[in-house]
C-alpha cells in the first residue's frame, strides 16, 4: 500500500506583509486553497481566487509591491472551510466579534457584499477581520456547507493549522492576531513564489 501524496495548500498575500511579519496569515488558522486548483492559471485568476482584483494588483505594482503565493504541505487536521466551522470558531475563539448564529454566517458567506442587510454585513465584517475573507468572495460558492450540498464548489477554501504553539499556550487562542507560525518554523519548508504583475505583453 502506498501513501497518497500530501495535500499542498496555497496562501496569497502582499510581499510587503510577508516580509514584515514572516507569516503567511495574521492568525494560526489560515484559509488556503489547494495548490492543484491554482496550477497553470494566470496571475489574475490566482489573485481573484483570493479576492484580489486586477485594480488592486495595479496599486500594489505602483508602490513597488507584489503578491506572493506560499505553498506548503497541509496540516494533518486541515479540512474544508465550512460555514459551520467558521461560525463555531468565531463564537468559541473570537466572541469579541459578536454573537452570530450558524445561519447568519451561512447567509453572510452566500450573499454578495453589496446585497447584504446591515446585520449580515456585520457578520461579513467579522469574517473579514478574523479570517481575511475579502469582499469579492462573499456570494461565491467557495465555502462548503450541508445547506449547499448540491453546489459545485469553485476552488474551495481549506482551514489549515499553522499555529505558533508558544502564542497559543499563552493565549489559548489560535485565532488571535500574531498566532500564526512563521514560515521558517513550518514542519516542511514552504515554497514562496512572487506573482509578476502586470503580465508581460505577448
Amino acid at each position: 500500500m502506498t501513501n497518497s501524496p500530501a495535500l499542498r495548500l496555497a496562501r496569497l498575500l502582499p510581499e510587503s506583509e510577508l516580509s514584515q511579519t514572516g507569516c503567511a496569515a495574521p492568525t494560526g488558522l489560515q484559509l488556503s486553497i489547494a495548490f492543484d486548483h491554482l496550477q497553470g492559471r494566470s496571475v489574475e485568476a490566482v489573485a481573484a481566487a483570493f479576492g484580489y482584483s486586477s485594480t488592486y494588483l495595479d496599486r500594489l505594482s505602483a508602490r513597488g509591491d507584489s503578491l506572493v503565493v506560499v505553498i506548503a504541505e497541509a496540516d494533518p487536521d486541515a479540512g474544508l472551510a465550512t460555514d459551520v466551522a467558521l461560525g463555531g470558531l468565531l463564537r468559541d475563539l473570537r466572541p469579541d466579534e459578536g454573537d452570530f448564529s450558524d445561519l447568519e454566517v451561512a447567509e453572510a458567506l452566500d450573499t454578495p457584499a453589496g446585497q447584504a442587510s446591515m446585520r449580515i454585513r456585520q457578520v461579513q465584517a467579522a469574517l473579514q477581520r478574523v479570517f481575511g475573507i475579502r469582499d469579492p468572495l462573499f456570494g461565491k460558492s467557495r465555502f462548503a456547507s450541508a445547506r449547499w450540498a448540491e453546489r459545485r464548489l469553485m476552488a474551495p477554501f481549506y482551514l489549515d493549522e499553522k499555529v505558533d504553539m508558544d502564542v497559543v499556550r499563552a493565549t489559548r487562542n489560535p485565532l488571535l492576531p500574531g498566532s500564526a507560525l512563521r514560515l521558517e518554523a513550518y514542519p516542511s519548508m514552504p515554497l514562496v513564489q512572487r506573482l509578476p504583475w502586470p503580465p508581460e505583453a505577448s
